[in-house]
């Protein structure tokens, strides 16, 4: 039972942690292009700058944008992986996904 008590424990941290995590934002900028995203992996604005969209092709705004978001959520994965390394490890969720 104890057992029991401490995994559901675990899921309100869970449960805890990823509203945290949506709430965190990590930016990017790419040659003009930025890109906030959250720590839930979804992304919250992209802005362009007027001069990147005066003076560039639809093929290499496309490149800028997609380099940008790319590198917004390598940051939030990263930030999201350091919050859930507390929980991970020293009998966090370890335990509750079997490890």
């Amino acid at each position: 039972m104890a057992k029991m008590m401490d995994m559901m424990k675990q899921v309100r941290e869970l449960k805890k942690m990823q509203k945290q995590l949506a709430r965190s934002t990590v930016d990017f900028e790419n040659a003009g292009v930025t890109v906030k995203a959250r720590g839930d992996m979804t992304v919250a604005e992209i802005k362009i700058s007027d001069h990147v969209l005066a003076s560039t092709t639809p093929d290499k705004l496309g490149r800028q944008i997609t380099t940008a978001v790319n590198g917004a959520l390598a940051g939030a994965k990263k930030e999201a992986s350091t919050h859930m390394s507390g929980l991970m490890g020293g009998g966090g969720l370890g335990d509750l996904l079997g490890g």
